[in-house]
């Protein structure tokens, strides 16, 4: 398909509202709200949302600009800001699950091996994720992160990093900038922390898998990893509620055949399950359910987020 040059200008607020009304929303509020909405959200941050009720184009199979009957500015508003409340929500589940894994993964591995500089040792690493990954001459096949370029990344943001601990340690210290596994743990991201996973011989994801029952260590390669695509949406203030994220890898979870592994209701599922396994759950899927129950009301955001009809 042919490219094209982008040639839409930038509009001022007022030119905004006018596009909007052009193309069948009801601005259902004064100049000032709605300018108000505008200003700090921006208009194309909104947009994301406007998707939902735009009127869809059957025989070409897309959404066209126009509005369905009766969209009204502040229903989108609405769901901007109930997306928002969701991803803060998620968040909060999110951080007890990636200082969890650091726990676990810093625990296991030091007393299993006796040594703080673990990470340093090639033994508890899988012979796959030693491999230097060069071979591939292919500029355009993205090569997988292998033991050498994930400590050397580490390493890069341990020399830049203004932390307290850190600085204390370099200046105390010999070695640096290798730390001690439970210094080393605490600046990765869970990004980083699932690659960590990945990359241990099985014999020690086993052990970190025990901490997270019932599932499998296989299943908790792809569940960290899309765990951590969701952690960064929520971070950086993301359209989360209707998002698909792709997951691949072993999945095979008893009673879970039926669930869309792409949708918003399979993390909730995953996240439930961890934070049940370390006995974290305390009231977060209760708060969770109050954010949602209104929305999934709708048979249309149901199925637009996985959730089943009986999801309570």
């Amino acid at each position: 398909m042919s490219k094209r040059d982008y040639l839409k200008p930038p509009l001022k607020l007022d030119k905004q509202i006018e596009l909007l009304k052009s193309r069948g929303m009801i601005i259902d509020m004064d100049q000032t709200e709605a300018d108000k909405y505008l200003s700090n959200y921006g208009y194309y941050r909104i947009s994301a949302y406007f998707n939902l009720f735009r009127k869809y184009d059957s025989e070409r199979k897309i959404r066209l600009d126009d509005f369905q009957g009766g969209t009204t500015f502040s229903k989108t508003i609405e769901l901007y800001d109930f997306d928002s409340k969701l991803r803060n929500h998620i968040l909060r589940g999110m951080e007890k699950i990636e200082i969890s894994l650091r726990t676990v993964v810093t625990y296991i591995l030091s007393t299993k091996t006796d040594n703080s500089f673990v990470q340093y040792d090639k033994t508890v690493f899988h012979e796959n994720f030693l491999k230097d990954g060069e071979q591939e001459d292919d500029k355009n096949i993205r090569k997988p992160v292998n033991y050498k370029k994930w400590v050397d990344k580490i390493e890069n943001q341990i020399l830049g990093s203004s932390d307290a601990f850190i600085k204390h340690y370099e200046n105390e210290y010999n070695d640096f900038p290798k730390l001690p596994i439970w210094m080393f743990t605490e600046i990765l991201t869970l990004r980083e922390m699932s690659v960590f996973f990945k990359g241990l011989n099985n014999y020690y994801k086993k052990e970190i898998a025990s901490c997270f029952q019932p599932f499998h260590y296989k299943s908790l390669i792809p569940f960290f990893h899309r765990l951590s695509i969701v952690r960064n949406i929520c971070a950086h203030h993301g359209r989360l509620w209707n998002r698909e994220i792709p997951i691949k890898g072993y999945l095979k979870q008893p009673g879970w055949e039926d669930i869309n592994k792409e949708k918003l209701f399979f993390t909730v599922v995953v996240m439930v399950n961890l934070l049940e396994s370390r006995n974290m759950l305390d009231n977060w899927y209760d708060i969770l359910a109050k954010i949602i129950a209104p929305k999934l009301e709708e048979k249309n955001y149901r199925r637009k987020m996985g959730f089943p009809d009986n999801w309570k």
